[in-house]
């Protein structure tokens, strides 16, 4: 409710959350609100480090949706956008793709050399400090954890897309250098960034998530993420710990606030690891839904209270504001269902629906889920078992586990 304009990774989450199955021609309409055209070719725009989950989103749309005419143009665009960020963010030395963070749009989102000029935006450091300006591309000199996650699963689904082995070789090469640049042994996780200054070895929930759910992070990986997750009262935050900056005057509003998009994406990630971790995701959020009627931005991680955290702004540390109605804190909760404890997982052949016994639901009930050419009615009593429904069905159809 309280911003007025797309955003590419709201928009990409927002369809890949569930709203691609609800919503889908809306879905479509913001997903080519965000493209921009230069020198004849069509390629993604809006804020450029994680610009790239655009790809994600819009092949996620065409699973659910199986709209044939929009497949040109999403491999198109794919095609573009990722010779684009090669020739602009990529590090050939490091294997590795520049930028900041997966939704880190704010300062308070890293260590205090990118805030010693006291602007709220990651865009102004490059300008605030000219000297640390990387040549080619937007010129942050920053390596992110969920950002090169995030281009691992572009090249995975352009590979798929378009056959082309290059895109495959790209993503292999591209998990070993994630693997072998950013996993740390002693904490038992991936560390957040790589930079100049040090970088962080915080943990990131959407990185570490990311990492989970796309095949970077291997088994043994995995339970050790799980395992050594840093969490609140209210549940995973986006960054832990904060920084030591914004104690005296509260938390971080990009480092240990709880961002329900985030507790989704984890919640999805340790599903079939350690369910009561999803559980109580979705159970700390549901409280909260309950006591204010709406989803907000974000979240107090000891009250629960809506709460903007602490960031720059003009020289000073001030509180912020937590938005009202948030679209991606909404779908994120429809992620939670539908992947989380139902195991939605979608695929060019079709929908393979798989839930976890769980305490929160005896029944599960979606009706008029619309998958394709047809409208799915579910039910799922029955936690145990596992069905596929084929993508070419074409009828109103009753699935009952």
């Amino acid at each position: 409710e309280d911003y007025v304009e797309p955003w590419t990774r709201d928009a990409a989450i927002n369809v890949w959350n569930g709203a691609g199955l609800i919503v889908p021609e809306i879905s479509k309409n913001t997903l080519l609100s965000v493209l921009v055209e230069e020198n004849g070719k069509i390629r993604i725009g809006g804020q450029y480090w994680d610009a790239i989950i655009w790809i994600i989103g819009a092949y996620n749309y065409f699973l659910y949706t199986d709209d044939e005419e929009f497949l040109p143009l999403l491999i198109e665009v794919a095609v573009n956008s990722l010779a684009f960020f090669e020739n602009t963010e990529f590090d050939s030395r490091n294997n590795l793709f520049r930028g900041p963070a997966c939704y880190g749009d704010g300062v308070s989102a890293y260590t205090d050399v990118y805030a010693k000029a006291g602007h709220a935006g990651i865009l102004d450091f490059v300008k605030d400090f000219p000297q640390y300006k990387v040549p080619t591309g937007e010129g942050n000199p920053m390596f992110a954890l969920s950002t090169n996650c995030l281009y691992f699963k572009a090249y995975l689904i352009a590979y798929t897309l378009t056959g082309e082995t290059e895109y495959k070789l790209k993503a292999e090469r591209l998990k070993d250098s994630v693997n072998q640049r950013f996993w740390n042994k002693e904490k038992g996780y991936y560390n957040y960034i790589i930079d100049p200054f040090g970088g962080s070895d915080a943990f990131e929930g959407l990185g570490e998530s990311f990492s989970i759910l796309f095949g970077v992070a291997s088994d043994s990986q995995r339970k050790s993420i799980i395992r050594n997750a840093i969490g609140t009262p209210q549940g995973l935050p986006c960054l832990s710990p904060e920084f030591e900056r914004y104690k005296p005057y509260g938390i971080g509003r990009h480092c240990g606030t709880i961002w329900p998009q985030i507790q989704a994406f984890w919640a999805d990630a340790v599903r079939a690891e350690n369910f009561s971790e999803a559980q109580n995701e979705i159970m700390k959020l549901t409280d909260n839904v309950i006591r204010d009627g709406f989803f907000s931005e974000i979240y107090h991680p000891e009250t629960g209270e809506r709460y903007g955290g602490v960031q720059e702004w003009e020289g000073n540390i001030i509180e912020w504001g937590s938005g009202k109605r948030q679209l991606w804190s909404a779908t994120g909760y429809l992620r939670m269902i539908l992947f989380a404890v139902c195991g939605f997982k979608f695929s060019e052949q079709g929908l393979t629906i798989q839930p976890i016994r769980n305490e929160l639901f005896s029944k599960i009930t979606l009706k008029g889920l619309r998958y394709g050419k047809s409208v799915l009615d579910i039910t799922i009593d029955n936690f145990s078992e596992k069905k596929f429904v084929d993508r070419r069905i074409q009828n109103k159809t009753k699935i009952i586990l």
